[in-house]
């Protein structure tokens, strides 16, 4: 099993130094994703090399509390919660 610095290293060379999903260009802090969420399955067809926010939405944002609510911007341009819904993502 590789190391995740031997990972990072390895994806960096052959995929380039951006974010497989938006392009973020700072190769410094970009994350070594597991596709399947295994671990230990470290094949480079299951690996991605993302930023941190696409890391986040990825194992994040479709458990979040906040999917459930709907944000508008109120009268004095700070967000509001208009009301609370189920979401299918």
């Amino acid at each position: 099993m590789k190391t995740y610095k031997q990972l990072k290293i390895r994806l960096l060379t052959l995929r380039g130094t951006i974010c497989e999903r938006c392009g973020y260009d700072k190769y410094e802090i970009l994350q070594v994703h597991h596709k399947d969420k295994n671990r230990q399955n470290n094949n480079l067809d299951n690996l991605e090399l993302i930023c941190p926010n696409c890391h986040a939405e990825e194992h994040y944002l479709q458990n979040s509390w906040t999917q459930k609510i709907v944000l508008e911007g109120g009268p004095d341009g700070k967000a509001m919660v208009l009301k609370t819904i189920e979401r299918k993502l």
